[in-house]
């Protein structure tokens, strides 16, 4: 049998445990379903690889081997869709 002030504790950390549960949790099951704009076409992109992308007024690429990291990176393949997803 254990000991009555044993058994308030485990009691008290119980209801403690399910307070910060609770509050933890997100209350709202889509957070987004509010922001969400229905109907929009997302357009694909236009860029294939990253040395595609256009670079600012007055800045220019260094010249890189194809072989390093740099050319590695700009010769990365670029998904097509542009759909960002919120997480």
């Amino acid at each position: 049998m254990l000991h009555p002030t044993t058994k308030k504790m485990d009691q008290f950390l119980l209801i403690i445990f399910l307070k910060v549960l609770l509050v933890s949790c997100n209350m709202n099951p889509d957070p987004l379903s509010e922001k969400a704009v229905h109907g929009t076409i997302t357009p694909a992109n236009p860029y294939k690889q990253i040395k595609y992308i256009p670079l600012p007024e007055g800045y220019n690429r260094t010249v890189e081997n194809t072989m390093s990291f740099a050319g590695y990176l700009r010769n990365i393949g670029l998904k097509e869709s542009t759909t960002v997803h919120l997480f």
